[in-house]
Parts: C-alpha cells; sequence; structure tokens
C-alpha cells in the first residue's frame, strides 16, 4: 500500500512536470 501511493505521487509530480513543459511550449 506505502509502495503504491509513493508510486502515484512520483507519477503525478512526473505528470505535472510534463504539463508545465507542454504549457510552456
Amino acid at each position: 500500500m506505502r509502495s503504491e501511493r509513493k508510486k502515484t505521487l512520483y507519477i503525478g509530480k512526473a505528470v505535472n512536470l510534463k504539463n508545465r513543459l507542454t504549457s510552456y511550449t
């Protein structure tokens, strides 16, 4: 459970970064 939550957080951060990059372009 803890591992999955960490994974979700990691993915969420990655998606946020990607969205920011897309917004910049």
